[in-house]
């Protein structure tokens, strides 16, 4: 079980190099033009699946740990941050591209469990993402979205 596909509802990673902290936008890979695959899993994953995932990813990134952020994807799972736009795919330009939102950040996310929007493989859920950026801590309110196989 993992990520083939998520996306980000917030363009974090522009957003973070428009306010300083990230003066080439980022260590992360380059945006490609590469469609997001269609993902088409031979079950469904149950409702405690999904939600373990989210949950993990939470952690990953609220224990700024890349190993377990990385494990949660597919092999050729992907990340797009902003939907539709960047592009990151492969688990070393993951890891990268974790590491460089985690470090420019110092973010924390937040996840109402009650939240999670599950239908089959795929889950919605809205977070807070608390967000310290040049000394001044603030929240966002973004919608994530993960293909699941």
């Amino acid at each position: 079980m993992g990520v083939v596909a998520f996306a980000v509802g917030l363009a974090l990673a522009g957003w973070l190099a428009s306010c300083g902290d990230s003066g080439s936008g980022g260590p992360w890979p380059a945006p490609t033009a590469t469609p997001a695959p269609t993902v088409a899993p031979a079950e469904n994953l149950t409702p405690a699946q999904v939600r373990a995932v989210v949950e993990s990813y939470v952690r990953a990134f609220n224990t700024r740990d890349t190993e377990l952020y990385v494990s949660l994807f597919a092999p050729d799972g992907i990340v797009q941050d902003p939907v539709g736009k960047l592009t990151v795919t492969g688990s070393e330009n993951l890891a990268t591209f974790f590491d460089g939102v985690v470090d420019a950040s110092n973010l924390r996310l937040e996840v109402d469990p009650a939240s999670l929007r599950i239908s089959g493989n795929h889950v919605a859920f809205p977070m807070l993402v608390h967000i310290v950026s040049n000394g001044a801590p603030f929240v966002l309110d973004v919608i994530d979205t993960m293909d699941l196989d």
